[in-house]
């Protein structure tokens, strides 16, 4: 009961976001990049939110348009002694288009009670909102436990992909 510990921390440096910029991007200019990113200059530097918005935001933009194999590799260079600025070199790819929607798990339910709860259909382009909306509507259906869609690569093939819709009734 007599003792105390003292303990003694230096946090160092807070560092800040500096400049956004881009490399690489044809599809989407910079403003629109900058926008769906949702980190500002003079933000706080936070790595867990950084990589947040990277997977989420950023990588989901070139989702939704049907780059799935878009690679996004950010390059920090510090500009000051707390300011970090931020190059993204954007490799985009092809658009990926869907080759075919596969059902599976469904022992009870037509596989057309599925196809027609989805967005998405063999031709279009992949987008990954419309997969995640698909998922979700099919569940609504409160026909099945659990909806999980997949995307299959098909080897020597980066202009299309299956989509595997596996159910559980």
């Amino acid at each position: 009961s007599d003792m105390y510990i003292d303990i003694w921390l230096y946090e160092g440096i807070r560092y800040y976001f500096g400049n956004f910029s881009f490399e690489g991007n044809t599809t989407f200019d910079d403003p629109t990049l900058k926008d769906a990113l949702g980190l500002k200059y003079g933000d706080p530097y936070n790595l867990s939110q950084f990589e947040l918005a990277l997977r989420q935001n950023l990588q989901n933009v070139y989702y939704n348009e049907g780059y799935l194999f878009a690679r996004i590799q950010p390059i920090e260079t510090p500009i000051a002694k707390d300011t970090v600025d931020i190059r993204f070199e954007i490799n985009e790819g092809n658009v990926v288009r869907i080759r075919e929607l596969l059902i599976k798990g469904n022992t009870k339910t037509d596989d057309r009670v599925i196809r027609r709860e989805f967005k998405l259909f063999p031709g279009d382009k992949f987008n990954n909102a419309l997969l995640e909306r698909s998922a979700r509507e099919v569940w609504v259906l409160n026909y099945f436990g659990n909806v999980i869609p997949d995307v299959k690569l098909i080897e020597n093939n980066d202009e299309e992909i299956d989509l595997e819709v596996t159910v559980e009734e």
